[in-house]
């Protein structure tokens, strides 16, 4: 996993995004392990993913996650804004 921000990184079990089957093995800016339920974003597609019991994920729309909490929805937003611009300068 690319880490721009050298921020905290946590291995995963590899697994292809359910959206664009990047593959992914790591999570970045966690202070502890994703839990079931937890929720993150694709790096290369800006998938909203949900983590599984096992830690696999899957996809979830924006729109269906009602206990998202706006400070939530606020990191996402950050989130996707910094890939925007390194995909602006084409750090890909």
């Amino acid at each position: 996993m690319i880490n721009y921000r050298e921020e905290p990184i946590f291995n995963t079990p590899e697994i292809n995004c359910p959206s664009c089957n990047h593959k992914l093995d790591s999570v970045a800016g966690q202070d502890v392990r994703p839990e079931p339920e937890d929720y993150t974003i694709c790096i290369y597609c800006l998938a909203v993913l949900q983590f599984n019991k096992d830690l696999s994920v899957q996809l979830i729309e924006e729109k269906d996650i009602p206990k998202l909490v706006q400070s939530e929805r606020k990191r996402f937003k950050q989130m996707k804004e910094q890939y925007d611009r390194m995909h602006r300068h084409g750090m890909n």
